[in-house]
């Protein structure tokens, strides 16, 4: 049987056994997952709004297979963060669905990718393993009768005409085959106007250099006044304010939780990149154009996604020149090497300041000496954390490390 989504399985551990409904027996993920619809229920019994969704979910769960019949085949995985075995078996005693078993060790790399950062949070998970949504919670409260909420087209979202920035109305199929970055911002936020004029500059010396893309800012502002006024510093064009609707359908879309948010869309409309801001602003931008996300880089000016996934970070702020193109080329290695593992970041601390030294008091690791110090930080799984005595940073001695990082530490 060809798996259409074994990077589910594979994601779930190959010793992972999952509890049939009401905890009657163990059964093999590949045997109830494969080819299907897949929903990671993230909750625990000590969340009260956990308990008062989960009978929402069972509803629609119960409901949803009695009418299996011509519909699309799905199941839900409950990945418990109950603090006890005992509030664990009372909880998934009365679910009908399948259970990951309380403290699994698959639950780290499953809240890691799935960003299970509050609860409750469901996960929808398409038949090729590919992600629906990260606001099942939502979608089901909205719209229950669309599931499995197989998202639209970016294409069919944005309007038919767009503001250049000469304030003249522009079809959207002037920018067919082209880039497309998305700029959410908005006057009223402060992160966003130290921002505008940075991304404004940006984008005038992207122009000298290449004219395959467009940049249109998506307005958050509170009304057209506002909108005018924070536009008119802009150097691009815009989404007009009155398509308040395609703002919501965009936002939802792409996800976009906060502002100021940039995103690169390729010509096929699909995302390249959730976060440009951070490239806009390290100064790379002409030569790491469409920005296509790297598992690696620079802690001060990419370390974006430190409290998101699994990160190996190397700190050497002391170290000479030459040392440091050694960390660099050594951490860039280790990505490549693992670069099937979506979970997974490199960061090079080679300069103090920012997060480098946030992470470093953080992680209680002392001043700068003439050693680098080996870590890896595993935010999602815990906070857990886990330091190497090993001075040799090498892609070897990285790859080692991941294999066995030794004492776990908590945040």
């Amino acid at each position: 049987m060809t798996v259409t989504n074994q990077e589910i399985i594979d994601l779930l551990g190959k010793d992972t056994l999952l509890w049939s409904p009401s905890l009657e027996k163990h059964v093999a993920p590949i045997e109830i997952l494969a080819n299907k619809v897949v929903l990671f229920y993230f909750s625990a019994h000590w969340c009260g709004p956990c308990r008062r969704f989960t009978p929402m979910l069972k509803e629609f769960y119960q409901k949803r297979k009695q009418q299996q019949t011509g519909s699309e085949d799905f199941e839900i995985v409950f990945c418990s963060m109950d603090r006890t075995a005992e509030e664990y078996k009372g909880y998934a005693g009365e679910m009908p669905w399948y259970c990951l078993p309380h403290q699994s060790p698959a639950m780290g790399p499953l809240a890691s990718r799935y960003e299970a950062q509050g609860i409750p949070h469901l996960v929808a998970v398409d038949t090729d393993g590919s992600l629906l949504t990260l606001d099942g919670v939502g979608e089901l409260s909205a719209r229950a009768e669309d599931f499995p909420w197989r998202p639209q087209p970016i294409a069919d979202l944005l309007p038919s005409f767009y503001l250049d920035s000469n304030k003249e109305a522009v079809p959207m199929s002037e920018l067919d085959g082209k880039y497309l970055m998305l700029y959410f911002s908005a006057h009223w936020c402060p992160p966003c106007q130290r921002f505008t004029p940075v991304l404004s500059k940006a984008y005038t010396a992207l122009k000298q250099q290449r004219q395959d893309f467009e940049l249109l800012f998506v307005s958050s502002d509170r009304d057209q006044a506002g909108f005018d006024e924070y536009w008119g510093s802009m150097s691009f064009g815009a989404i007009p304010y009155n398509e308040r609707q395609v703002k919501a359908a965009l936002s939802a879309r792409l996800g976009v939780r906060g502002i100021p948010a940039l995103i690169m869309l390729s010509p096929e409309r699909e995302v390249i990149s959730d976060n440009v801001r951070d490239v806009i602003q390290s100064g790379d931008y002409i030569s790491d154009f469409p920005y296509y996300p790297k598992m690696y880089g620079d802690l001060n000016s990419a370390g974006n996604a430190i409290n998101q996934q699994r990160c190996v970070v190397v700190f050497h702020e002391a170290g000479d020149d030459s040392e440091q193109d050694d960390i660099r080329e050594a951490l860039q290695t280790a990505a490549e090497n693992n670069k099937d593992d979506k979970s997974l970041r490199f960061y090079w601390a080679t300069s103090s300041g920012g997060l480098v030294t946030i992470l470093r008091d953080t992680l209680k690791l002392g001043a700068p000496s003439e050693e680098p110090v080996l870590a890896l930080i595993d935010v999602p799984n815990g906070g857990a954390y886990y330091v190497s005595n090993q001075t040799d940073v090498t892609a070897e001695t990285i790859q080692e490390f991941l294999r066995n990082p030794g004492e776990k530490k908590s945040l």
